[in-house]
């Protein structure tokens, strides 16, 4: 096992941020992703749900759980492009096609 800790200060708030390597720590890049994705971070949690991935591959909930942030955030990216054009056909229809949760 190989950690180490990446710590930052941003807008006053104290983030902590463990890269790890091998499968026994899988499951921390999981977390993290999931405390991302909580967060509304999904460039974050996209990153450590590859890194869980890359890992240990043969665990199907970090591939469940990437595929639901992609959907999450088409969802995301479909409802602010229609906010801001809502004159768009294209936009609106790729709108519909995504689920609302």
């Amino acid at each position: 096992e190989n950690c180490f800790s990446n710590e930052t200060h941003n807008s006053g708030t104290h983030e902590s941020e463990a890269h790890c390597t091998g499968t026994s720590n899988s499951e921390a890049h999981f977390l993290l992703a999931e405390i991302y994705s909580k967060k509304g971070n999904l460039s974050e949690a996209e990153e450590q749900y590859k890194f869980a991935l890359e890992l240990n591959p043969e665990i199907p909930k970090y591939y469940i759980r990437l595929i639901n942030l992609y959907k999450d955030w088409r969802q995301k990216l479909a409802t602010e492009a229609v906010q801001k054009y809502p004159e768009s056909e294209v936009l609106r229809r790729l709108a519909k096609e995504v689920p609302i949760n």
